[in-house]
């Protein structure tokens, strides 16, 4: 953890994600206390939002109140696009989502991430760069 700024962190919105968040955050501050220079923080992605699930909409809420300055504004959904990328019955897969569709629901959201990646992590894409303009929080 201590070789990098940022730590990227994909929370699954269940409740032993948002208890590792308590415990990557206390990590963080003990480095941060012992290596006050390297000033690491962490961006949180939320996976597996689905808006009828009880437990993912209070999952959300907890993260965005109790770590509103990490969140990423990109947020994850279920959807069943991702599941079909790898065959249940073979060891073949079907190819990233954003390939196989990538205007569909799953498909535009990683790539508004990656987006958003790119420009959190001042990465540049040749030809592409001047094409990214992420949400930015």
């Amino acid at each position: 953890m201590a070789a990098c700024k940022t730590i990227l962190a994909v929370a699954w919105l269940d409740r032993e994600s948002l208890k590792a968040m308590n415990l990557l955050f206390s990590n963080l501050l003990e480095i941060n206390h012992v290596y006050p220079e390297k000033n690491l923080d962490v961006e949180i992605v939320a996976n597996g939002y689905h808006p009828s699930y009880r437990h993912c909409k209070e999952a959300l809420a907890i993260l965005a109140e109790s770590y509103k300055n990490a969140m990423n504004e990109n947020v994850i959904p279920h959807y069943s696009g991702f599941v079909r990328q790898q065959s249940f019955l073979t060891e073949e897969s079907k190819g990233p989502l954003v390939e196989q569709d990538p205007t569909s629901i799953g498909g535009r959201v990683i790539l508004d991430l990656a987006k958003s990646l790119l420009t959190r992590y001042e990465i540049t894409l040749l030809g592409f760069s001047e094409n990214i303009k992420p949400l930015l929080r």
